[in-house]
């Protein structure tokens, strides 16, 4: 009887396919990726619409003038954007990795 239950347990599992995993947690980590990078991204692109020169020792206190007129949050301003972006871009990327890979690794 137990048997019986079990089968009928596991033939109600929804079994999600390996490249919709690989899709969703390549997507996912793109994702984590991109917004941990946001803060330094945003200084590049104040400095990329300015005529201020570069200079790397003058990154940290861009990041305070921000944080000090905007708030904390202005670091990551447009970053919802690029999560649009990056989600479908980074799980597709390593869905076909995972899946080129594993085309070409099978054992013969």
């Amino acid at each position: 009887m137990d048997d019986e239950l079990d089968a009928i347990e596991k033939s109600k599992q929804i079994t999600i396919p390996k490249e919709v995993k690989n899709l969703v947690s390549g997507g996912l980590a793109g994702m984590l990726a991109k917004s941990f990078v946001a803060p330094i991204d945003r200084i590049k692109i104040l400095y990329q619409v300015t005529s201020a020169p570069f200079r790397l020792r003058d990154v940290p206190q861009v990041a305070l003038k921000i944080v000090k007129e905007e708030g904390v949050s202005a670091l990551w301003k447009g970053n919802t954007a690029t999560m649009i972006r990056v989600f479908p871009y980074a799980g597709i990327q390593f869905m076909v990795f995972n899946t080129v890979k594993s085309f070409f690794c099978r054992s013969k």
